[in-house]
């Protein structure tokens, strides 16, 4: 099989997408695989292949540039990046600031109250505070493996664009949010045998996911229980919302 590079993922399935965000429209990328299939390698990259978060951005840059050749615009993009563990949240751009909890605001919507939230001007701001989030990830190792594996991630952006025309004042406001799941191998597991044995928050996000997926699939919306966990709780408005939304499954491949 051929190695698609980050780039060419980019291309195909995220890009598109770019300009309708300047147009006051929500998007949010899901990165979900098995632990070891390259989640974190598609979000975040490397050296010779930047990730779909860094191609996103410099594009969505670029558009904003472009747009306010035609449309005088004033524009503000903020970046907020957590880590969902064991139902915990942290905040990966502020170390220190202890445990934070998903919740839904009235204005904003699903939000960490509390995390930091940085100002991007430019792609090389990103590229540094992404990288020092990345840094700050989990590391720990217990008798279940590597507790990230079990993690979520979540990389979200507000954009806030202001066009003041004559006496006419319009305010755009877009939700980006790029997720990295957690390993869904666990979902081959019987879950109350899991529960019994690794406890009853350490794969929570990951079941309450896919009972989410399942009802949505099956047109039970109502049904749909958002607050189960921390990461269905961000993740209510890009699953259920007025989100348009961009699921990009990665498989393990065994070459033998």
């Amino acid at each position: 099989m051929d190695h698609v590079s980050n780039g060419q993922i980019f291309d195909s399935q995220v890009q598109g997408y770019v300009y309708q965000v300047t147009q006051g429209q929500n998007l949010a990328v899901l990165v979900i695989g098995a632990t070891g299939s390259g989640k974190s390698h598609t979000l975040a990259g490397s050296m010779s292949d930047i990730g779909l978060a860094h191609y996103f951005i410099e594009a969505l840059l670029q558009s904003l540039v472009d747009k306010n050749t035609t449309e005088p615009i004033k524009y503000t993009l903020r970046m907020q990046f957590v880590e969902i563990i064991n139902e915990d949240v942290i905040d990966l751009l502020s170390k220190g600031k202890g445990l934070l909890v998903a919740e839904a605001d009235e204005w904003e919507g699903a939000t960490v109250k509390g995390a930091e939230r940085k100002v991007i001007k430019n792609a090389q701001q990103f590229k540094e505070a992404y990288k020092a989030g990345l840094a700050n990830r989990v590391s720990l190792v217990n008798e279940f493996g590597k507790l990230s594996d079990k993690a979520a991630a979540v990389l979200a952006f507000d954009l806030v664009q202001v066009t003041e025309i004559t006496h006419d004042t319009r305010v755009l406001v877009s939700k980006i949010t790029f997720v990295e799941c957690p390993g869904t191998e666990m979902l081959a597991e019987n879950a109350e045998e899991l529960v019994a044995r690794q406890g009853p928050t350490m794969n929570q996000s990951l079941f309450a996911f896919q009972d989410i997926a399942i009802d949505l699939s099956s047109g039970k919306m109502a049904n749909a229980n958002y607050d189960a966990s921390q990461l269905t709780r961000l993740l209510g408005d890009a699953l259920g919302g007025n989100t348009m939304t961009v699921a990009i499954f990665l498989s393990l491949i065994h070459i033998c």
